[in-house]
C-alpha cells in the first residue's frame, strides 16, 4: 500500500508485481488492486499480459510499460494466477 512500492520493487528486479489490498479509486472504499510493471521496456510483454489477464477478469490495461487491474473495483484473481501469467510473457 506504500507509494513507493513500484520503487522498491525495482530495488529487487526490474519486473514488478504489486497488490494493493487498500487501494482508493478517487476516494472510493477499499479494494484490491494489482499494478504490473517493468523498469524499461523488453522484460516482459505487459500488452499480452493484460490481455491474458482480461480473459480471466475484464477491464487490465496500460501501457508497454505499467499494467494494472480494473479501476474502480477489486480484483478476483490470486497473487499467484497473476504472477503465472506475468512469467509466461517474460522476455529475459
Amino acid at each position: 500500500s506504500h507509494r513507493a512500492a513500484t520503487s522498491v520493487g525495482y530495488s529487487q528486479a526490474p519486473v514488478v508485481v504489486a497488490l494493493n489490498t487498500q487501494f482508493r479509486f478517487q476516494g472510493g472504499e477499499p479494494h484490491r488492486k494489482f499494478t504490473i510493471c517493468q523498469f524499461e521496456v523488453g522484460y516482459v510483454d505487459l500488452k499480452k499480459a493484460a490481455a491474458d489477464l482480461s480473459e480471466r477478469e475484464k477491464g487490465w490495461g496500460g501501457s508497454h510499460t505499467i499494467i494494472g487491474s480494473p479501476q474502480g473495483q477489486g480484483s478476483n484473481l490470486s497473487i499467484e494466477e497473476v504472477v503465472e501469467v506475468v512469467r509466461r510473457h517474460l522476455l529475459k
